[in-house]
């Protein structure tokens, strides 16, 4: 029996662009991009969650969980997984400090389609961007 794995995705929009940030060397996936994020500890509800990989991943001391925009799975022999996309805002003037060398950027939605996403991500990517 597979498990499942419950991960929670950040959506932020800074002046009509969104957050991405770039799966970091070493990783499974390394330079592939994704909405910042990670895996739900046991107990934790999809915003505590993201609240902490946020902190954790980029110290992002300040950010306010809004609500859910969609979500995606996907299903390996060794375990199942569902992704919520939550839209987030962060605190004015909120620093972004990568703690695991990864890449990030504000890129437009109409842009997001053309970014190399998780297969994971991409059916949501493509309706957020429009398309």
């Amino acid at each position: 029996m597979s498990k499942t794995v419950r991960v929670a995705a950040a959506v932020i929009e800074r002046g009509g662009d969104v957050l991405v940030c770039s799966r970091p060397a070493g990783d499974a996936m390394c330079g592939k991009w994704e909405f910042p994020g990670g895996k739900l500890e046991a107990g934790e509800s999809f915003a505590e969650a993201l609240r902490r990989e946020l902190r954790e991943e980029l110290s992002i001391a300040d950010a306010t969980v809004l609500d859910t925009l969609g979500s995606a799975g996907f299903v390996r022999p060794d375990k199942t997984v569902t992704i919520s996309f939550l839209r987030c805002r962060l605190a004015a003037g909120q620093p972004i400090v990568p703690a695991e060398g990864q890449r990030f950027r504000w890129v437009g939605r109409r842009e997001l389609s053309r970014i190399d996403f998780l297969p994971a991500d991409r059916d949501f990517v493509l309706r957020l961007s429009g398309f």
